[in-house]
């Protein structure tokens, strides 16, 4: 019969994560609010390891690289429709990646009964589903907790507008 090694605490009392609880926001997703009102179950992407793979096309590269490395504003993509036509066609190799529920088609294709097309995704939608699946769980989790609390202060808000007591 194997041994189960129990893990030590650090001097502060911590213990370290186990590799299911690192494995889970890949294999299980987050629940996000989206700007649309709509919920997805979104999971975070390594866009280094697809273009590795060769998930995204050379000439994706650069596109992806700069989405990682640089904060990306949606305004300045818009500026060149070259880089726009680039980006939506990032776009349609990332979001079937990101999306766990409900799930994606590809582009070009017809979706299956339980799968969305990227176009039935607000563009607002896209571009937050995007941004927080290249920033990690972490950050889908603030966003969740921030949309959620924002959402509390609304339903409290009166007719008036005025904050209920």
């Amino acid at each position: 019969m194997a041994k189960t090694k129990t893990p030590k605490p650090s001097t502060n009392g911590h213990y370290p994560t186990t590799a299911v609880e690192w494995k889970k926001p890949r294999e299980e997703g987050e629940l996000v609010p989206l700007p649309s009102g709509n919920w997805a179950r979104l999971r975070p992407v390594d866009l280094l390891k697809m273009v590795k793979m060769g998930r995204i096309p050379d000439l994706l590269s650069p596109i992806a690289a700069k989405a990682v490395w640089a904060e990306q504003n949606p305004e300045e993509i818009g500026d060149s429709l070259e880089m726009a036509m680039q980006y939506n066609d990032l776009m349609g190799v990332i979001l079937p990646a990101v999306f766990i529920e409900p799930k994606v088609a590809l582009p070009d294709t017809e979706p299956a009964d339980d799968e969305i097309a990227i176009e039935d995704i607000e563009l607002n939608d896209r571009m937050v589903a995007f941004n927080l699946a290249i920033s990690g769980v972490s950050a889908m989790r603030q966003f969740r907790e921030r949309q959620e609390e924002f959402m509390a202060v609304v339903s409290d808000s009166s007719q008036d507008g005025n904050t209920a007591v």
